[in-house]
């Protein structure tokens, strides 16, 4: 067995021997439970789980998500196709303090540059329970 110093070289072994479906479903349970984490421990709440609705045929939805504690920003988002395939994603944490309100819009300038970087043309936005819809990618970048 393989002793591994940093996280990263495990996720980077898992992803050679694993199928890239099954890979999709590994960061998004992943996603679940980090987003899980944080509502527990910066709000005291947990969510229902919820399943993931597909977008609409030709398009890409980019989920994105934020979350702040004292002078730290964390934010991520995930980009999948109409079958559930994960084509992208990313995040950071950043040692700076913004309300939630700042942090989410921060996370979906975010978002934007990652449907402008996979060159997606058809792209939906969505953050809880709030959608940003913009059909033609390029007339808005």
């Amino acid at each position: 067995m393989k002793n591994y110093a940093c996280c990263i070289d495990w996720l980077e072994d898992v992803m050679r021997v694993l199928d890239k479906k099954v890979v999709a479903g590994f960061f998004t349970t992943l996603w679940n439970t980090w987003n899980n984490r944080n509502n527990h421990i910066f709000s005291s709440k947990e969510d229902e789980a919820r399943v993931w609705k597909k977008p609409q045929c030709r398009f890409v939805k980019v989920n994105f998500d934020a979350s702040v504690a004292p002078n730290k920003t964390g934010y991520g988002m995930v980009a999948r196709d109409e079958d559930g395939f994960v084509i992208g994603g990313g995040g950071d944490l950043k040692e700076e303090a913004l309300t939630v309100e700042w942090a989410k819009i921060y996370a979906f300038e975010e978002s934007l540059k990652l449907a402008r970087t996979l060159n997606i043309s058809k792209a939906l936005f969505e953050t809880e329970a709030s959608f940003f819809i913009a059909s033609e990618m390029g007339s808005y970048m």
